[in-house]
């Protein structure tokens, strides 16, 4: 989750926050967690603290009790920004486990996997220009493609029925400033690639991988890490 782990707690959070925020930019990811869970559990109900607890529970690979938090926070209107944010990570939850074979019983794989989508989706409406919930979109649903064929299912066949457009590659998640160039069927991401976006590749080496991607049609699959 390369965008992930460039996301820090965020710091407009008044003076409850700064024990978390200092921990957590510090890595030190547990002990951010029960900073931020005290401050919960106290009563802070807020966006903020659900955000920044949630984001540090998904540091520690606790996705299924991340998730909740962040989709609350995402829930919140008046705070585009934190919306925007939290409604990445909550797909984060539930991609990473699915990528990192956490999570292997197909239905629940393909239930994640379309609950990850309409996060990004969530957070495209709020940043459209945003380059990683893009490619996480598309990660996303390259992976729902693959679980519903190994199903059955119509996958990308059946997601263009009714709607027009069969053109290639993932259908656009909201409205740009201009579109995307379209995309021959890609293989899946190889594991070495995904790995390294996992663990923070720099976005210019992230673009190169797109376009080895392009030449490599045909060869093993790889994905492509957050």
């Amino acid at each position: 989750m390369r965008r992930l782990l460039l996301l820090a707690a965020l710091p407009l959070l008044g003076g409850g926050m700064v024990e978390g925020n200092r921990l957590y930019r510090s890595g030190q990811f547990r002990r951010a967690a029960e900073a931020y869970q005290r401050r919960v559990v106290a009563g802070d109900t807020s966006a903020a603290a659900r955000y920044n607890l949630g984001t540090a529970l998904l540091r520690l690979r606790k996705w299924d009790e991340a998730r909740p938090l962040l989709e609350a926070a995402a829930s919140v209107r008046r705070a585009p920004e934190l919306r925007q944010r939290a409604a990445y990570n909550a797909g984060n939850a539930d991609l990473e486990p699915v990528f990192r074979r956490k999570v292997t019983e197909p239905d629940a794989r393909r239930e994640r996997l379309q609950r990850a989508i309409a996060r990004y989706k969530d957070a495209l409406l709020a940043r459209p220009g945003d380059a990683d919930a893009k490619w996480n979109l598309e990660l996303a649903q390259r992976l729902l493609d693959r679980e519903e064929q190994r199903s059955g299912g119509g996958g990308a066949d059946q997601r263009n029925q009714g709607g027009g457009g069969g053109g290639q590659g993932p259908p656009q998640p909201a409205p740009q400033p201009a579109p995307s160039p379209q995309r021959a069927p890609a293989p899946e991401l190889s594991q070495r690639e995904a790995e390294r976006i996992l663990t923070g590749a720099a976005r210019a080496e992230a673009d190169a991988q797109r376009e080895v991607l392009s030449r490599v049609r045909g060869q093993r699959k790889t994905v492509r890490d957050w």
